[in-house]
């Protein structure tokens, strides 16, 4: 008889059936036991096994992290852009200096950069400080009488009112320290928000702008090896390269017991709003060639207060002019306030001769008599006439 659902078997079969499952089941019982005896009985070694599990790990989050350092590393030596912390930080290469093909790179990374590649904000084209202290008719002043009420005190108005006569605007007043020195003070006491720099600190100042767009030097060869600025006069070679630049912060450092461990390059642009590119390029390269070596950079070239970062630059505990008269003014007031000028500061035909005998530069020297010495004359004479 068939039940409902149920398939009925000759009695032999099921004696198998049941024989079989019954060893079948009393050997998976036994397989459990085993396992679970032989996982208590490896549970050291199991856990040995987590444990070099994990080591692999870390061993491989190691190695990722070298590879990261060196893809730093490697476009770090491409672009100059990844530096250390602080002036002893782990990537301090304190003896690097630029071959033309990091100059070449530099500049192509930058000119393609679109954030840097901008017109700068601190164009001026009527105020210029550092003539006006030399000379009032460079003051261009126009907020004498009513006018001063309503518009702020610059730097050059209060000079002005102090230096030159009213009656003659042509006055060369010959950059009058001691008067400057009074007008800084009272421009301090009535202007908020002036800052001065961190004295850990080595202050570049860099002329931009018209001197280095319309020079004929190409600016790798500025960086590289150095160049003459547009007007060169008494100044050839006075746009420095990167290596100078080094050579300066390491003589600031040595001199301070190697205190000094930031740069702070300070600058703006002077002359037409297309005349950016090359400054642009320049400036970058500078600030990138520091950052190679290992040392951190601030870039202050965008500033549009010219009174608030000549303020800040005469303030410097170590400074590093550049050229022209208004990085020169900025010098002997560092010099009167304490401070230490590091570098060449183009005040005589006797820096020329020490950059080319330094630096084994070729360029011949032009004569500026109205600051250079007999001996310096004769020289300059001497090595333009090829004797």
């Amino acid at each position: 008889m068939y039940g409902y659902g149920k398939r009925l078997v000759p009695a032999t079969s099921t004696t198998s059936t049941t024989s079989t499952t019954s060893t079948t089941t009393t050997s998976s019982t036994s397989t459990t036991h085993q396992n679970k005896t032989i996982s208590k009985s490896n549970l050291p070694q199991t856990k040995a096994l987590l444990s070099l599990s994990t080591q692999e790990q870390n061993e491989q989050k190691e190695q990722a992290n070298e590879q990261k350092e060196q893809a730093n590393d490697k476009k770090e030596e491409n672009t100059g852009e990844n530096a250390g912390e602080n002036g002893n930080g782990p990537n301090l290469k304190q003896n690097w200096r630029p071959s033309q093909e990091w100059v070449e790179s530099c500049i192509s990374n930058v000119t393609e950069d679109e954030s840097i590649m901008v017109p700068f904000k601190s164009l001026t084209k009527r105020y210029v400080l550092g003539d006006c202290v030399k000379m009032c008719s460079r003051c261009h002043l126009s907020t004498r009488g009513k006018a001063a009420k309503h518009q702020p005190r610059k730097i050059g108005n209060l000079y002005e009112d102090k230096a030159c006569p009213q009656e003659n605007k042509h006055y060369r007043t010959g950059g009058n320290i001691d008067i400057l020195l009074q007008v800084i003070q009272e421009f301090q006491q009535n202007t908020q928000g002036l800052k001065k720099p961190d004295p850990n600190a080595v202050v570049i100042h860099l002329r931009l702008g018209d001197v280095i767009e319309a020079a004929a030097d190409s600016v790798q060869k500025m960086l590289f090896e150095g160049g003459d600025p547009s007007h060169p006069g008494p100044f050839k070679n006075s746009i420095k390269p990167i290596q100078e630049y080094l050579d300066n912060f390491q003589e600031a450092s040595a001199s301070d017991e190697n205190k000094i461990q930031q740069v702070i390059i300070v600058g703006g642009g002077f002359g037409e709003k297309h005349e950016y590119k090359k400054s642009r390029q320049y400036s970058a390269c500078l600030q990138r060639g520091f950052q190679q070596a290992g040392y951190p950079v601030q870039m202050k070239v965008d500033s549009p207060n010219v009174d608030a970062d000549f303020y800040y630059m005469i303030h410097a505990h170590r400074f590093i002019p550049t050229v022209g008269g208004f990085s020169q003014l900025i010098g002997k007031l560092v010099d009167r306030l304490g401070g230490k000028v590091v570098g060449r500061t183009f005040e005589s035909l006797a820096d020329v001769a020490a950059w080319e005998s330094k630096y084994e530069r070729g360029h011949k020297m032009t004569i500026n008599r109205a600051i250079a010495t007999p001996e310096e004359i004769a020289k300059a004479v001497s090595l333009e006439s090829g004797k």
